[in-house]
């Protein structure tokens, strides 16, 4: 999935179920949290071809997941000194593991076990770049922009997560039911 969809995921998930606990901090917490796997895509900046297969791979692996999370809620911790490190560690894990499950639903799958298996797997359920999907999650914060939905917020948020959950699962039954797929 691409980085603004994976990013109003994130922003939607606090929206809807942290912001009000956690404040503020919350959207940005999950905002980074949700693109935090992608930080794999640094292997692009080398100019080889061939980097292409680390692609999805020491972000996106279940193993190296919570290390990343716990890197970056430690980083957010010297910014957010009030929030606890277990919160942090739990927000930016949260938005992470999604961000893993968006990128295996799509068509280009992520190597879940690696350094330990190659095995690429892919659902193959939405496409990478879905505007679909993006719309659905972008609706709640256009409707912010009129005053008097603001107060609407969270509830529009969570509307839109449960949108797009019915929007993958959709997709997944056509994937099972169509004749014609491959």
């Amino acid at each position: 999935m691409d980085s603004v969809t994976h990013t109003l995921v994130g922003v939607g998930m606090a929206n809807a179920f942290f912001k009000r606990r956690i404040g503020a901090p919350a959207v940005t917490i999950l905002a980074l949290a949700s693109n935090l796997p992608d930080i794999d895509a640094i292997v692009h900046l080398s100019g080889d071809p061939t980097s292409i297969l680390l692609r999805r791979t020491f972000g996106h692996s279940i193993f190296t997941v919570p290390i990343w999370s716990l890197v970056l809620a430690i980083i957010l911790k010297r910014i957010y000194p009030k929030i606890k490190l277990v919160t942090l560690f739990g927000l930016v894990l949260l938005g992470a593991s999604v961000h893993v499950f968006f990128d295996l639903v799509n068509s280009f799958g992520v190597v879940l076990l690696w350094p330990f298996y190659d095995w690429r797997p892919e659902l193959a359920v939405i496409f990478i770049i879905d505007l679909l999907l993006t719309d659905i999650l972008a609706v709640p914060l256009l409707l912010y922009l009129i005053p008097f939905m603001r107060q609407q917020l969270e509830l529009l948020s969570r509307i839109a997560l449960v949108c797009t959950l019915a929007y993958v699962i959709f997709c997944g039954a056509n994937r099972i039911i169509d004749p014609c797929r491959q």
